[in-house]
């Protein structure tokens, strides 16, 4: 009975402790500890700030069902009077989003329920979703935002835009379109050289280091059976015919050329052309598409002659425009880019090298390689298909769970942002036979990567959250307006209502912008209309039949009602007097060029009453940001009497035969 008595005597001062310890604990948790040195740090501002009640805090958002209670120690995210506070107490930087709507870990990840520093940033053992590093934070965007171009997330944006141009949807499942054009392989035994062949197999980046072709660490066996393999593909699409040759001298047998003649040089024509607008030349030149000082090297003369002849005849997709050179003048052209643009004469010797492959080899093993390295989830070539599921599912690889992950021998962090960034480092670290070439990027290029495909994720949303898809306007056009702007390619580099590219300027509302003549002079040649900027439009060499159909199809179609109605006459003289009051007064000429006075920031504005129409500068002064949102220009909140002045003024502004004409 006396050991029972101890026994009880014992375990009731055990639980005393307990009790004890319990609120004990409670009072010294991290929380209540940074509320009360919050509020003594209060106390040290200059600017008087209400204390907060030492109490849990929690945000509760509903539709996303999640807790978080990041709060109790970030009590300053929206006080803006504690910017320069310590961390944790700061206020939260600029965003896209309101806090309140949002809450913490859908953007930054981590444990919100947690009550400890480490146990809310996923410090703790077997956490599957650690707190992100800001430098991946914008991946928690893609979770709502599945378009290509999110706002105020670029990083995110350039990763979409790489594994697009990379054409990753090659060999893997992925929430990004496949690049709309990768060269062809059908009949590249009539286009391409051997040794050049070869070489680009062998280091592709050695050839030019900004190709989006990865490397393939194959044997110098496996190359030479590859190009092999290739170079037997001889049968070019249906339809299309090459000039039975192989010389210069031949070719221009065949084409009926007289070379006695004595028409411009293939290289004036080059440079009339301007084909570094979108090509570089030894680095030199737009950088838009592939460099081009070696390509005579590369190219068969009757096939180089053939492609310029009729670019989308030979590569059906390829965003090349058909020039209107005649025959004298492609061969011409033909003779310069196969005589002047050569590799080096180092990797001229280099590439010449050739080992035998036995005959009775070449297709068997040609194909097995070709299929091995899924050469065809980019090129296409005869009936052969592409795997796109050679590589792993990555359409939700942000949220796969972390057991999936094989780290190997890898002494890296086991967290998906490292494993992904680790894999575009070192593609075969993980598995020394895995397939997957090297694409050997910059840190910037991976980290931008690593953010897109931890976007990618499977995560439960309503749809109210989950931004909507922007819906291109279909645009096609017809008849013989339509075959011009297909074989001068417009839409790869310009957009028309929300459809086309984006390396020249949108063209939606180019009839209701520029005057009639100026088009027709500016595609005549395109240099001499905008001497001062950066000129990237080609010389097409249009035929003027071509530019007047052009010409009257912009203006007929290409229109904004918002801008035809809108001032339709050039005002009078005494508006044009007042808008040049203005003009100066509102300091217009710090920016812009216009007459002797030359401003640097701004286009010129000699003569823009030749280029443009009334109604199109009484819309943009109204208001520039309506058409481009970034541009410099400042909104004036001028009177519709002063917009009519000084569009009055400008749209006087026109070339000297014009104003004599008048």
């Amino acid at each position: 009975m006396k050991d029972l008595r101890i026994h009880f005597a014992v375990t009731s001062a055990l639980m005393l402790v307990l009790l004890m310890a319990s609120p004990l604990k409670d009072y010294f948790v991290e929380w209540r500890s940074s509320q009360q040195d919050f509020n003594a740090y209060l106390d040290t501002l200059p600017v008087r700030l209400k204390p907060v009640s030492i109490e849990l805090r929690q945000q509760w958002i509903e539709d996303l069902d999640r807790a978080d209670r990041c709060v109790s120690c970030h009590l300053g995210v929206s006080k803006m009077e504690l910017k320069d506070a310590p961390h944790p107490w700061r206020t939260h930087s600029p965003m896209y989003h309101r806090i309140e709507e949002m809450g913490c870990t859908i953007c930054h990840a981590g444990h919100g329920e947690a009550l400890t520093n480490d146990g809310s940033k996923g410090r703790v053992k077997h956490a599957e979703t650690p707190m992100l590093p800001i430098e991946y934070t914008e991946s928690a965007c893609g979770v709502c935002h599945a378009e290509m171009e999110v706002p105020e997330a670029p990083l995110l944006s350039q990763g979409k835009g790489l594994i697009k141009e990379l054409n990753c949807a090659g060999c893997h499942q992925v929430p990004v379109e496949e690049r709309r054009y990768m060269p062809p392989l059908d009949g590249i035994g009539r286009k391409t050289t051997r040794s050049w062949l070869r070489q680009w197999l062998t280091n592709p980046r050695s050839m030019r280091p900004d190709t989006p072709m990865p490397y393939f660490p194959m044997s110098a066996e496996e190359v030479n059976i590859l190009t092999e393999f290739l170079l037997s593909f001889q049968e070019l699409p249906p339809g299309v015919t090459l000039p039975d040759t192989t010389t210069m001298a031949a070719l221009a047998q065949t084409e009926k050329i007289n070379e006695k003649e004595a028409p411009p040089t293939g290289e004036s024509l080059f440079n009339k052309a301007r084909c570094v607008s979108c090509h570089t030349v030894v680095g030199e030149g737009g950088g838009l598409v592939v460099e081009i000082g070696d390509v005579g090297s590369k190219i068969h003369t009757e096939w180089l002659y053939a492609y310029l002849r009729s670019p989308r005849t030979l590569m059906r997709d390829v965003p090349m425009p058909q020039y209107g050179f005649s025959l004298r003048e492609l061969y011409e052209v033909t003779k310069y880019i196969r005589d002047v643009m050569q590799l080096p004469s180092g990797l001229q010797s280099r590439v010449a090298r050739s080992g035998a492959v036995p005959e009775a080899d070449i297709q068997q093993k040609g194909l097995e390689l070709f299929e091995y390295y899924n050469c065809a989830g980019c090129h296409a070539l005869g009936d052969i298909k592409g795997n796109r599921t050679m590589g792993p599912d990555l359409s939700d690889v942000g949220s796969k769970p972390l057991y999936q992950f094989d780290f190997g021998t890898k002494d890296i962090p086991q967290t998906r942002h490292d494993y992904l960034n680790e894999k575009l480092q070192d593609p075969r670290g993980f598995f020394d036979k895995a397939r997957m070439p090297d694409y050997r990027l910059d840190a910037q290029a991976m980290n931008a990567i690593t953010v897109a495909l931890m976007s990618f994720q499977d995560v439960a949303l309503p749809d109210a959250r989950r931004a909507p898809q922007p819906q291109p306007v279909g645009f096609t056009a017809q008849g013989a307006a339509g075959r011009l702007l297909d074989n001068y390619a417009c839409l790869h580099c310009h957009r028309v209502f929300d459809r086309g590219g984006t390396a020249g300027p949108d063209i939606t509302r180019s009839g209701s912008q520029l005057q009639e003549q100026w088009m027709k002079d500016y595609f005549v040649v395109p240099a001499s209309h905008r001497p001062a900027g950066r000129i990237r439009m080609p010389n097409l060499i249009m035929p003027q039949e071509d530019i007047d159909i052009t010409t009257e199809y912009i203006l007929t179609v290409f229109r904004d009602d918002s801008i035809d109605v809108i001032m339709t006459d050039e005002g009078t003289e005494e508006e044009a007097q007042t808008g040049a009051i203005l003009y100066d007064r509102l300091g217009c000429r710090a920016c812009h060029q216009l007459g002797r006075t030359r401003g640097t920031v701004g286009p010129s504005l000699d003569n823009v009453g030749s280029r443009v129409k009334t109604g199109w500068i009484y819309q943009w002064l109204k208001n520039p940001q309506q058409y481009i949102p970034d541009t410099t220009e400042p909104n004036r909140d001028l009177t519709h009497e002063e917009l009519r002045a000084l569009s009055a003024y400008l749209s006087r502004q026109k070339a000297a035969s014009e104003s004599t004409e008048e």
